[in-house]
C-alpha cells in the first residue's frame, strides 16, 4: 500500500514513548481521535475513536479528574497485557460493580514472592504484615521488580470490618489523586486464599505456602509500599546519638510532618490520627535532599474526614456514609485537632531526644532549642490554629535560626507530660 494511504504506524508498545510517559502524557484530551474514514454509501466523513478512549473521557468527565481516567486506561492496557484478575466486587462475592473499582488493582496473592506471617504492627482495628511482591511491568511501574510491601487488613473481630476496609481504601485512592499530598504508595488490594496450615502442607512443602496459610484466610488486604526506616520512633532510635547536633535532625523531621499535615489541610482533609506509628520514614535518595536521603510520610487515613469541597461528593468504593472522606457524622471537626496531635508528637520527640542523650552519652540535659519551645507554645493557640497553615507558621519561626543550639531553654519534664496528656477542649 502506498505510504500516503497508511493511517496507522505500529511499534512495540513496551518501547513506545506512550507507555514510558503514561503518567505525564501531554495530549490526553485529544489522543483518542485517531483517524478519519468515509462512509461507503453516504460518503459522510467520520472520526474514528477507540472504545477505551471513550471510556477514558467518560471517567474524566464523571469524576472531574484526569488522573482517575489515566488510571482507568492503564488498567485496561494492563488487563490486555497480563490477563484479567478478578475485580474487586467479584472477590467480595457481590453481583454489581462497586463505584470507581476500575481504579483499583486486584493483586493475585500468587504474585507474592515471600511473606512474614508474624505481624510487624497491630492496632485496635488493623493488623500489618510485611511481604515481597513480584510486580509485573504495569504501565505505572518502571519494570518487573520485586517490591517490599505491607499488607494491611482490618481485624475480622471488628463488627464494622468491611466498612473500615472501604474507609481505608477510599482514603488510599484519594492519595492517588493528589500525588503531592504524601502517604506511602498504594498498589492495590489482595485477598488471601482459603488455606489452612494443614491444607498448605498437602499442597506444597514450600515455606511460602505455609506462611501464606498462617495469614488470616479469605481476608482483604490493602497493599502499599513498605517504609524502609520504619515509623518515626524506630528511625529516631536507630539514628539519634544523644549529641547536640541531633536537634537538627529533630527539627527536619518536625518540619516534614508539618508539611504533610499542611498538604492534607490544603485539600480540606483532617487526618484525625497523627501518631508515632502513622509517621513513616522511607529512604529514597533520588527523591529527597533530606539527611540520608529520607522522606517522611504521614500515612494511614482511615480515620480522616473531608470537611468540604468537591472531593466530599465523590466517595470511591464505599458509600457517602461509610466513606472516610465523607461528611463527618460527629459534628464540627476542625484542622486544629491535627495540630494539637502534632504538638503531642513534638513533645514525644523531645522526650525521645532526652532519653537517648541519657542512654548513649550519660547526660541528663533538659534544655531544648528556643525555636522548638516557641513551636510548642504556638500550637496551643486554638483560635489561630483554625485558620493557620502549620508548615508556614513553623517555617516563620525557623527560617532565620542559624544555630539551633545557640539559644537553649530549660524545659520542665512535667510540662511535656502535661502536653502529652492534653486533648483539644
Amino acid at each position: 500500500m502506498a505510504s500516503e494511504y497508511v493511517l496507522f504506524a505500529l511499534l512495540p508498545l513496551k518501547d513506545s514513548a506512550f507507555i514510558q510517559n503514561l503518567s505525564s502524557f501531554g495530549t490526553w484530551f485529544f489522543w483518542n481521535e485517531c483517524a478519519i474514514t468515509q462512509h461507503p454509501h453516504t460518503k459522510e466523513w467520520k472520526l474514528l475513536q477507540t472504545i477505551p478512549g471513550l471510556e477514558f473521557h467518560h471517567v474524566a468527565q464523571r469524576t472531574r479528574y484526569m488522573g482517575d481516567a489515566q488510571k482507568h486506561f492503564s488498567q485496561i492496557m494492563d488487563r490486555l497485557r497480563f490477563g484479567s484478575p478478578k475485580k474487586l466486587h467479584e472477590i467480595l462475592g457481590l453481583e454489581d460493580p462497586l463505584k470507581y473499582e476500575q481504579l483499583v488493582n486486584v493483586i493475585p496473592w500468587q504474585q507474592l514472592v515471600s511473606v512474614n506471617p508474624d505481624p510487624i504492627d497491630e492496632g485496635k482495628r488493623g493488623i500489618v504484615y510485611k511481604a515481597v511482591w513480584k510486580c509485573p511491568q504495569m504501565s505505572d511501574m518502571p519494570g518487573p521488580e520485586e517490591v517490599t510491601v505491607v499488607l494491611k487488613a482490618m481485624k475480622a473481630s471488628d463488627p464494622n470490618y468491611l466498612k473500615r476496609f472501604f474507609q481505608e481504601l477510599d482514603a488510599s485512592l484519594a492519595l492517588l489523586r493528589r500525588a503531592n499530598i504524601g502517604g506511602m504508595r498504594f498498589f492495590g488490594v489482595m485477598k488471601t486464599p482459603s488455606l489452612s496450615v494443614n491444607d498448605s502442607q498437602s499442597t506444597s512443602d514450600s515455606l511460602f505456602y505455609k506462611n501464606i496459610a498462617r495469614l488470616p484466610k479469605d481476608t482483604l488486604f490493602l497493599v502499599s509500599k513498605y517504609a524502609t526506616e520504619g515509623n518515626l520512633f524506630q528511625h529516631l532510635t536507630n539514628t539519634l546519638t544523644g549529641i547536640m547536633e541531633d536537634w537538627k535532625l529533630l527539627v527536619y523531621l518536625m518540619m516534614c510532618v508539618a508539611v504533610n499535615i499542611s498538604k492534607y489541610h490544603q485539600a480540606n482533609i483532617v487526618h484525625r490520627d497523627i501518631s508515632v506509628s502513622n509517621v513513616l520514614v522511607d529512604k529514597e535518595s533520588q527523591k529527597s535532599s533530606g539527611p540520608g536521603g529520607i522522606i517522611v510520610k504521614v500515612s494511614d487515613l482511615g480515620e480522616s474526614i473531608q470537611l468540604e469541597g468537591p472531593m466530599a461528593k465523590f466517595p470511591y468504593c464505599g458509600d457517602q456514609q461509610s466513606s472516610a472522606l465523607g461528611a463527618s457524622p460527629y459534628g464540627q471537626i476542625s484542622k486544629a485537632a491535627d495540630i494539637y496531635s502534632f504538638r503531642n508528637l513534638l513533645a514525644l520527640m523531645v522526650r525521645k531526644m532526652w532519653e537517648v542523650s541519657k542512654q548513649k552519652q550519660g547526660v541528663e540535659d533538659h534544655r531544648v532549642p528556643k525555636c522548638i519551645v516557641e513551636c510548642l507554645e504556638w500550637c496551643r493557640k486554638t483560635e489561630e490554629l483554625r485558620m493557620s497553615d502549620l508548615a508556614s507558621e513553623l517555617d516563620k519561626a525557623l527560617w532565620n535560626v542559624e544555630d539551633l543550639t545557640s539559644q537553649m531553654e530549660k524545659v520542665d519534664p512535667g510540662s511535656l507530660d502535661d502536653i502529652m496528656s492534653e486533648t483539644e477542649s
